[in-house]
C-alpha cells in the first residue's frame, strides 16, 4: 500500500436515494453495476481503497419500512436496516436472543453502531461478521427480495466464501427471522483491543438445558474459516450429554478441530484454534451456571 492511498480520489458514480423498497428493487434491477449502501461503514472504506468501483450507488437510508424489531407467536423479525445500536438497546433482543445482543453491544464504537446495520453486516460477508455466529446458533433465516421474487435462505446457506453470498446483483436483504426457542445463548470474542476492532476469534453458543443435561446445543465460530460456520461435530456431541467438565472440554476440543483459521496480522492459526477452545469452554460454563 502506498502512503496516503486512502486519500486517493474515489471514482465518479451516480447516487440514488429511493424512498420505498419497491423503488430500490426497481433500481437494482435496472441500473448498471449497482452497489447498495446502508450504514456505509464497510462500503465507504472499500471505495476509498479502490476495492469497488460501482457505476451506481443506491442509498437505502430512507427506507424506514426496513427498520424494526418485532415479535410474533413463533419468531422474532428484524428489518435489515435495523442498526446495531437499536439491537443493543432492545430489551426484547437482550432477553430472548442474548448472544445477538452481546455481539451487537460490541460492534465497533458507539458511532459505528449507530450507522452499521445488521443487513449490511451480513451482506458484506466478512468471515469475522459479529452478527453471524449468534444468528447461526439461533437457526435464523434471511429474507431476500428482488423485483419479482422473494426467497428465504437459512443463514447457514447464505455465505459462500469470504465477501461472497447467495445474493444476486438485483436482490436485497429485507429481513432476518429468528425462531423462538427455550435455548439460552451467549457470544464472546477475542480482539486485539477491547473496542472498535475486528474479531480475531468469535464464538456463539445456544443450549437448551434440562435435568443437568444438554437437550440441544449449537456452537458457531467466526474469523476461523472462509465463512462463519456451525461447528457440527461439537454441537452434535453435546446433545443428550450430562453437564460435566469432561463433556464441556471434549466439545470445546471438537470445536477447535472444526475450525480452519489462517495466520494473518491479527493472529496466528495456532492461536485462533486455542482461542476457539477457550471461548467455547467459557460460554458453555456460563450457560450451565
Amino acid at each position: 500500500m502506498q502512503p496516503f492511498q486512502y486519500l486517493y480520489p474515489i471514482k465518479e458514480f451516480d447516487f440514488h436515494r429511493p424512498l420505498s423498497v419497491k423503488e430500490a428493487l426497481q433500481m437494482l434491477d435496472q441500473l448498471d453495476e449497482p452497489k447498495v449502501i446502508a450504514g456505509g461503514t464497510d462500503l465507504t472504506i472499500a471505495l476509498k481503497y479502490g476495492l469497488v468501483n460501482p457505476k451506481n450507488i443506491i442509498d437505502l437510508s430512507a427506507l424506514n419500512e426496513l427498520k424494526y424489531i418485532v415479535e410474533n407467536k413463533d419468531e422474532i423479525r428484524i428489518g435489515s436496516l435495523t442498526t446495531f445500536d437499536e439491537i443493543d438497546t432492545s430489551e426484547l433482543i437482550k432477553k430472548k436472543i442474548p448472544s445477538l445482543w452481546a455481539a451487537s453491544h460490541n460492534v465497533g464504537t458507539w458511532q459505528i453502531r449507530n450507522l452499521a446495520t445488521i443487513g449490511g453486516n451480513l451482506a458484506n460477508a466478512s468471515p469475522a461478521a459479529d452478527s453471524a455466529p449468534p444468528l447461526i446458533v439461533h437457526d435464523a433465516s434471511v429474507v431476500i427480495r428482488s423485483i419479482n421474487n422473494e426467497r428465504i435462505v437459512p443463514i447457514t446457506a447464505f455465505f459462500t466464501g469470504p465477501k461472497r453470498t447467495v445474493l444476486k446483483p438485483n436482490e436485497l436483504i429485507t429481513e432476518i427471522r429468528i425462531p423462538k426457542s427455550n435455548a439460552k445463548s451467549w457470544w464472546m470474542r477475542i480482539g486485539r483491543r477491547q473496542a472498535n476492532t475486528i474479531s480475531v476469534v468469535s464464538v456463539a453458543v445456544s443450549a437448551e438445558i434440562a435435568n443437568r443435561k444438554f437437550v440441544s446445543c449449537k456452537i458457531a465460530l467466526g474469523s476461523v474459516a472462509p465463512t462463519p460456520i456451525l461447528a457440527l461435530k461439537a454441537s452434535e456431541f453435546l446433545k443428550g450429554k450430562e453437564i460435566t467438565e469432561e463433556n464441556i472440554t471434549a466439545a470445546s476440543d471438537l470445536a477447535s478441530k472444526e475450525s480452519s483459521p489462517i495466520t494473518d496480522i491479527r493472529g496466528s492459526a495456532q492461536y485462533r484454534k486455542v482461542a476457539v477452545k477457550v471461548l467455547t469452554q467459557r460460554i458453555l460454563k456460563k450457560l450451565v451456571e
